[in-house]
């Protein structure tokens, strides 16, 4: 999962799980999961090569994007010591243990924020502010709507959708989805976390839990009937979980600390990720901490109380950190866990877990600047990074072997400004590669998006000029992540930035409406004979594609032959498509 600058049955028989903080030799399939005699997909013959794209982007706004959304916004305005004026049940959380006082008071906070009384609930935290509390207020919400306010937005690649209210210092958020179409975000600013829910396909949020101090990043992973949520409070790393269907917070899990810093340190930054995408069965937590260090930590994903750890061997870590599962990995020859991150020297750094950690600097300090990013896919590694000093380009390397090399691409988001930042990258769910990045050209500022619909050197020839319809706030994250299609879920790609609109806010977009898919032309671009598959209107589709690919670039959308490297790949639509879509033809997957 994203990080930000500054993401089975009961506990298994394994020999080695021990309690949070001890260090043991835990074997590969321990971390990952993997069943007995579980081997992979093994490696493909790609093509290594120094570059593996130059200059190579396809015209602003071609490609299977401008497709209409037009649901409405409604969302919530955050209110008042980080809490909404919405009826709750509050908890107090605290590593020490409360006085009679503060108990009392605490329960009067309760009692005042479930009857909707919420003056007097302030009153009451005023007071007990004042018996020098050192903890936190949290509030599960428990009314059933929220108000609408803000603003809908509607444009022709996607729709802009509030998360919560209007945030003042916003540090981090992620992004994820379950099997029954909800999609979940935690959004951290200034002193506070938030934990929302959509069961709408990302039309509507729901905020449903408030963590009310003392956590400077937050992350969140789905997995296998729960939602798991990492963050730091006290110095301490702390994991919640939540409910997929409701967004109600477990109450019987509460909280547990995954791991406490050594005197003189603390937890920074954290990722929280899983194999959902595999074996359904396995949690994972990593940090940060202000030294430099990056620890790691595992659990059965039904118990998430009990956390072995394998050291990663990196003492000198710089943010941001990003940490993803890799999905149909090769056991032993391929990561399952890959991590990215600079190091002291400013280099960008790729760490991967075949069993153990290994690192491998990918690209060196010189031009190396913030947001670095990793995603993986089978046997493909790909870490993307904005250059240094501005202005920016976007500088990717690609693996097509493990990570054993590596080829880089440039050049794949339009020129002229090159200044570009906050960049994300997503290789998940067998989509392809896809990359985010802010473009800084005066207001209003567009989130940029490009995507390759393979994994092979070529051409981005997917991208959308601008997928934001409000000013982006320059200087914050953004998150990228891969949606599994299916109900609400109407498109590959979720994307989360921060607008200037009115007031300083997260906003959920989904990119790439999926009507169609490779080889459905029709429905690309609307044509008679769309009808949600590849079949005799694309044909019809393609003929009206006939002739080279725009600017010369391979890859365009009608050149199926090079969507695939299927024989009569040749650079343009001709008449090699045509043989590669009959080899479509059928219902888009």
């Amino acid at each position: 999962m994203q990080m930000t600058k500054s993401n089975v049955t009961r506990l298994l028989a394994v020999a080695g799980f021990a309690a949070a903080g001890s260090t043991f030799a835990a074997t590969p399939d321990e971390q990952s999961g993997a069943p007995a005699g579980y081997q992979g997909i093994g490696l493909r013959d790609v093509q290594v090569a120094p570059f593996d794209a130059f200059n190579g982007a396809a015209t602003p706004g071609s490609g299977p994007f401008a497709m209409p959304d037009t649901v409405t916004n409604p969302a919530p305005t955050g209110q008042g010591l980080g809490a909404l004026d919405r009826t709750a049940v509050v908890q107090a959380e605290t590593t020490g243990e409360l006085t009679k006082q503060q108990q009392g008071l605490v329960a009067q906070i309760d009692a005042a924020w479930q009857t909707g009384d919420f003056e007097t609930g302030r009153d009451f935290m005023a007071q007990l502010d004042a018996t020098g509390f050192d903890g936190s207020l949290t509030y599960a919400y428990t009314d059933t709507d929220i108000q609408p306010s803000g603003k809908a937005f509607d444009d022709v690649f996607a729709g802009e959708r509030r998360i919560g209210g209007a945030r003042i210092g916003i540090v981090s958020f992620d992004l994820d989805s379950a099997p029954n179409d909800n999609l979940f975000a935690v959004t951290g600013w200034g002193d506070t976390w938030t934990f929302n829910i959509s069961t709408n396909g990302g039309s509507t949020w729901h905020e449903t839990f408030t963590f009310g101090a003392n956590s400077p990043d937050v992350d969140l992973a789905y997995i296998n009937g729960f939602v798991y949520v990492g963050y730091s409070s006290a110095g301490e790393g702390r994991m919640r979980r939540f409910d997929p269907a409701t967004g109600a917070v477990d109450g019987g899990y509460f909280f547990h600390t995954v791991f406490t810093p050594g005197v003189g340190d603390s937890v920074a930054e954290i990722a929280v990720e899983s194999n959902e995408d595999n074996f359904q069965n396995r949690i994972y937590w990593t940090c940060l901490t202000a030294n430099g260090i990056i620890e790691y930590f595992f659990d059965d994903s039904a118990d998430g109380t009990t956390f072995g750890t394998v050291s990663t061997g990196i003492v000198d870590g710089v943010g941001p950190l990003d940490f993803h599962w890799n999905q149909d990995f090769t056991n032993g020859s391929t990561p399952f866990l890959v991590m990215s991150h600079r190091n002291a020297a400013g280099d960008a750094v790729v760490t991967a877990n075949t069993g153990a950690w290994a690192s491998t600097v990918v690209a060196s300090a010189t031009g190396v600047g913030n947001d670095v990013n990793i995603s993986a896919y089978q046997d493909t590694i790909i870490v993307a990074y904005e250059t240094a000093p501005a202005p920016a380009d976007a500088i990717y390397h690609i693996s097509y072997n493990g990570g054993t090399s590596y080829n880089i691409g440039t050049g794949i988001f339009p020129a002229p400004s090159l200044n570009y930042f906050n960049l994300d990258v997503s290789a998940a769910l067998g989509y392809g590669t896809a990359m985010i990045a802010g473009e800084e050209v005066g207001e209003p500022d567009p989130v940029r998006f490009v995507q390759r619909p393979t994994y092979a050197p070529g051409a981005w020839p997917n991208q959308v000029g601008n997928t934001n319809q409000t000013d982006l706030q320059t200087g914050n994250d953004m998150v990228i992540e891969a949606l599994p299609i299916g109900g609400s879920v109407t498109a590959r790609y979720g994307v989360i930035h921060v607008t200037n609109d009115g007031g300083t806010f997260p906003v959920f977009d989904r990119v790439e409406d999926t009507a169609g898919c490779i080889g459905d032309i029709a429905d690309d671009f609307g044509f008679l004979g769309s009808d949600g598959m590849v079949s005799f209107g694309d044909f019809l589709a393609l003929l009206g594609l006939i002739g080279p690919c725009p600017g010369g670039i391979p890859g365009c959308t009608g050149d199926i032959a090079d969507d695939f490297g299927f024989l009569g790949g040749d650079g343009m639509v001709s008449f090699g498509d045509f043989l590669a879509l009959l080899g479509l033809i059928g219902p888009c997957p």
